[in-house]
């Protein structure tokens, strides 16, 4: 059984449900912080559909549109970072929370992100 909410799931934890399982760790919880943050940039969730299960098959299958598309005043090196997060290979994401709150923080200083 899934827990959480499926618009803020990880690819990883929609796997870990089925046969066979996957395996979840700190990289999911990037994912989740990079959906908030997705969220917060653009008003909705990375991926919605009218059912759960059909939200889960876009977290899985899809990309989530680019932040800009939805809200062009979003500066390019912040929708970096946030689509960092929602890659869908965990080892394609920030390795950490702190690792992610390290490149937020370039941001915000003015410097270039690492993403």
């Amino acid at each position: 059984q899934l827990l959480g909410t499926p618009s803020y799931a990880a690819p990883e934890q929609v796997v870990a449900v089925g046969p066979g399982g996957g395996e979840v760790g700190p990289a999911a919880d990037v994912y989740a912080l990079g959906a908030v943050l997705y969220h917060l940039l653009t008003g909705r969730p990375p991926f919605r559909a009218p059912l759960p299960l059909e939200t889960l098959l876009h977290v899985l299958h899809r990309d989530p549109v680019p932040p800009s598309k939805l809200s062009p005043k979003v500066p390019r090196d912040l929708e970096t970072v946030c689509l960092f997060c929602l890659n869908k290979r965990p080892d394609r994401r920030y390795p950490s929370a702190e690792a992610l709150a390290d490149d937020l923080r370039r941001f915000l200083d003015g410097k270039p992100v690492r993403a």
